[in-house]
């Protein structure tokens, strides 16, 4: 996933306040899909940063299944943003996403 800061937009203090939510940030979904013959557990190490929220509680996936994960992003200043988001399949396999955002 890739986030943008438009210029001109309003930045959120605070990515869980819910009276800032929607002003400035931005949310991406993303879609993992278990293409396995059997059920898996899915879940991150990632912790939530001032301006990244990776809104996942592990979980079950079946097989041919999908799950979507969503992703907001709220920009603190106006530099590039690159985080490398670890997933884990079943508390053994790694799996990495990288994201960048400004």
């Amino acid at each position: 996933p890739c986030f943008v800061h438009r210029g001109g937009a309003t930045v959120a203090a605070d990515p869980g306040s819910p009276a800032k939510r929607g002003q400035g940030d931005e949310r991406v979904e993303l879609v993992v899909t278990n293409r396995d013959m059997g059920d898996c557990l899915i879940s991150t190490t990632f912790q939530r940063t001032p301006y990244l929220d990776v809104q996942l509680l592990g979980s079950m996936l079946e097989a041919g299944g999908s799950i979507v994960i969503p992703m907001i992003f709220t920009p603190r200043d106006v530099v590039e943003y690159r985080e490398r988001i670890e997933f884990v399949i079943n508390d053994v396999t790694k799996a990495y996403v990288n994201v960048r955002g400004r």
